[in-house]
């Protein structure tokens, strides 16, 4: 799987190309809130990384212009802004999660593995009865009596 990793801080975005190159994905980094528009262009992703406070551009506008330009998979947000007015703008722009800052990785990977993988809910079916009453008739099969009119 290919993520696009959008984080201006160089340490923190060398630690995670690292962790996630161990756990099998293809990790590209990229510093810029405009690098990415460019990149998912020429390259296939199937899930963006974004730190939400980028230069250039900042996470929350280029999700925005992504989901406008057709991007249609998975987001993930990193921020150290715990808000619930960030929460609800990364919501609002298309994001599909948001990781705060500081995390574990197991708890990152987490979030990765959900958005790259759901889970598919089988749809349970159940019998269909057909109840073919003369108007007007009551069931003699219910335990109190109901009017089918």
């Amino acid at each position: 799987m290919n993520i696009l990793l959008v984080e201006n801080d160089f340490y923190i975005s060398e630690l995670l190309t690292e962790v996630l190159t161990e756990h099998n994905f293809i990790v590209e980094a990229v510093f810029n809130g405009l690098a990415p528009l460019q990149f998912i262009k020429k390259h296939n992703c199937d899930l963006i990384i974004l730190n939400v406070v980028l230069p250039k551009l900042d996470g929350i506008c280029l999700c925005r212009q992504l989901r406008a330009e057709g991007y249609n998979k998975p987001i993930l947000f990193l921020s150290s802004i715990d808000t619930p007015e960030l929460f609800a703008l990364v919501k609002d722009a298309g994001g599909d999660g948001y990781v705060l800052k500081p995390f574990k990785i197991e708890q990152l990977l987490s979030h990765i593995n959900n958005l790259l993988n759901p889970r598919l809910v089988q749809p349970t079916l159940l019998p269909t009865i057909s109840l073919n009453y003369p108007k007007n008739q009551q069931s003699q099969y219910l335990p109190q009596s109901v009017s089918l009119a």
